[in-house]
């Protein structure tokens, strides 16, 4: 059978080594928590990264169809309604949600970015997509819903009270 005894009472060690030892302890525990904290905080950068990288993507693809499609630009840019006869309109309606989709996208990744997003530019983004494309707003109203519980949800009812003319009328043309 052993017969070990507890650190603090080992009768090999006098008082000021045991003392000296638990400091020692303490702080080697101490330098591993900070190394820990360091490290999450240095894996998370890359993550930031990648996520920046993927949300500049996804606006260069929407770009690219503004320049495959310009005819589509005025009912994103320039507030022009369309409407549910026209030729385009399962198109348009296809890049709102594009759009919304990466609006949302935005918004769910806020968490990784200080400030809620890479920078204010694309909340900005999001306020001028609401206020100058009616065909976005009549899909959000539509498809709400798809975004129950999500960032994006929120934002967009927080904009709804604050623009009710724009609202309403979005609301004539969405039925």
């Amino acid at each position: 059978m052993s017969t070990s005894t507890p650190l603090r009472q080992s009768p090999t060690k006098t008082p000021k080594e045991r003392e000296r030892f638990l400091h020692w302890t303490h702080g080697i525990a101490l330098a591993g928590f900070i190394g820990l904290i360091y490290t999450i905080r240095m894996s998370d950068e890359p993550i930031r990264r990648s996520l920046y990288l993927s949300m500049a993507q996804w606006t260069i693809d929407i770009d690219k169809v503004f320049i495959e499609h310009p005819d589509l630009r005025p009912y994103f840019y320039s507030g022009k309604e369309i409407e549910l006869s026209d030729t385009q309109y399962n198109r348009a309606l296809s890049v709102a949600e594009m759009v919304i989709d990466t609006m949302d996208s935005v918004l769910e990744h806020k968490g990784y970015f200080n400030g809620g997003a890479p920078h204010k530019g694309w909340y900005h983004w999001i306020d001028d997509n609401f206020e100058n494309s009616p065909i976005i707003r009549v899909c959000m109203l539509k498809y709400e819903r798809w975004l129950e519980g999500g960032a994006l949800l929120e934002y967009w009812k927080k904009w709804k009270k604050e623009h009710p003319d724009l609202l309403a009328a979005t609301q004539k043309n969405a039925k």
